[in-house]
């Protein structure tokens, strides 16, 4: 699966994460992600279009989480979204449960979980501040994302194909 590929555009990234496109075009205005993958094209309004890649869909479907249920601020948000779906550590196949440690400023380190018995066990015994189910995540962001595309095996096929 290529994340990393732009196929979607704001509005469909805005039903993905199931927030308003105001909030997609603010976040992205405010830095939260690059929306330009692809050599400029300018179009008639002067404008470069943006492109969402699907790492993006997965970042903006937890921020919106975020802001929705915690009311976090976007710093704090942008650094969990890259600390789950970063490309230097968030690994598809092996998606499972990360946990958000209390630290001294509220939010400490971070932790990966393969099932729910080695969470369960870590669940029991240590202070956590956030619990997020990566994988259910993924399978629904990506499912959605597959409803937008004329070609789903866009989803598919690696960085290396193009």
């Amino acid at each position: 699966m290529d994340l990393d590929k732009p196929l979607l555009g704001a509005a469909q990234i805005a039903e993905l994460a199931d927030t308003d496109i105001m909030n997609i075009h603010t976040w992205t205005t405010r830095g939260f992600t690059d929306p330009y993958h692809t050599s400029p094209k300018v179009r008639r309004g002067g404008g470069r279009a943006r492109s969402y890649s699907l790492r993006d869909a997965l970042r903006f479907f937890l921020m919106a989480r975020l802001h929705k249920q915690y009311r976090t601020p976007l710093p704090q948000g942008l650094q969990i979204c890259q600390g789950v779906f970063g490309e230097e550590n968030f690994n598809p196949d092996t998606a499972g449960y990360l946990v958000v440690e209390e630290g001294p400023s509220g939010l400490g380190g971070v932790r990966w979980f393969k099932n729910l018995q080695s969470l369960g066990s870590h669940l029991a015994s240590e202070p956590v501040n956030l619990v997020i189910n990566v994988k259910q995540i993924l399978e629904q962001v990506t499912t959605g994302a597959r409803y937008f595309l004329v070609d789903p095996s866009l989803l598919d096929r690696t960085s290396r194909e193009r």
